[in-house]
């Protein structure tokens, strides 16, 4: 890493922070004038380290697109175009990934990772769909993108281990941690401090996980 690249990663984790403070003090309408800058900083990591894959500034437009989204408007029409483009957000992240896979893991490997994230959604569409709702498609598929991306990161980090693959792998575990206590939070039992435990880890998570992306892609 050069000098700007480590001012940039100073510069994100600090606005992190501060959204989080925010967030754990109950300070709305701070926590949402500072979410959109966390990504946004993040985006201005990618453009200071130059020669980043195309596809990872697509998906961070995408996130920074779906947390204003889902920020600023709250009725159903734009949460599905947030969480829509959170998918393909981990999609783009996926194939990414994908480009550095041992080559043994070919169109065989994707086949089972479709094969099971088909089998996961219809298993659990029935439960979801009571809270869920007409939504329950399309969050299951989601968290399933995420479960697919760690299993990539997982497959990257035991086969050439370096330390930028293993803090996407715990990236990923800490993504598909939020997104998971989301789920309990809203179909099992209210989680105390939710907001801030979910974004905390979710947050981190696509931080880590975009930043090894940047630095290794």
């Amino acid at each position: 890493m050069n000098i700007y690249q480590i001012i940039g990663l100073i510069a994100v984790s600090a606005i992190t922070i501060t959204h989080l403070i925010f967030l754990l003090l109950n300070k709305e309408k701070q926590a949402v004038f500072t979410k959109s800058f966390v990504i946004t900083s993040v985006i201005i990591f990618a453009i200071i380290s130059k020669e980043t894959n195309p596809l990872i500034y697509i998906s961070l437009v995408l996130v920074l697109f779906s947390d204003l989204l889902m920020t600023v408007y709250k009725n159903n029409i734009f949460f599905v175009i947030g969480i829509s483009s959170l998918l393909i957000a981990n999609i783009l992240s996926f194939i990414i990934t994908s480009s550095n896979l041992p080559s043994r893991f070919n169109l065989c490997y994707f086949g089972i990772i479709i094969f099971m994230g088909y089998l996961l959604v219809e298993s659990f569409r029935p439960l979801a769909k009571k809270k869920m709702k007409k939504f329950s498609y399309l969050c299951l598929t989601h968290l399933y993108s995420i479960i697919a991306l760690f299993v990539n990161t997982f497959i990257l980090t035991v086969s050439s281990f370096n330390i930028y693959y293993l803090l996407m792998l715990s990236g990923s575990l800490l993504l598909l941690t939020s997104a998971n206590l989301l789920v309990v939070n809203r179909m099992v039992k209210k989680i105390k401090k939710a907001e801030f435990i979910i974004s905390l880890f979710g947050m981190v998570g696509q931080i880590l996980i975009f930043t090894s992306l940047i630095l290794c892609f």
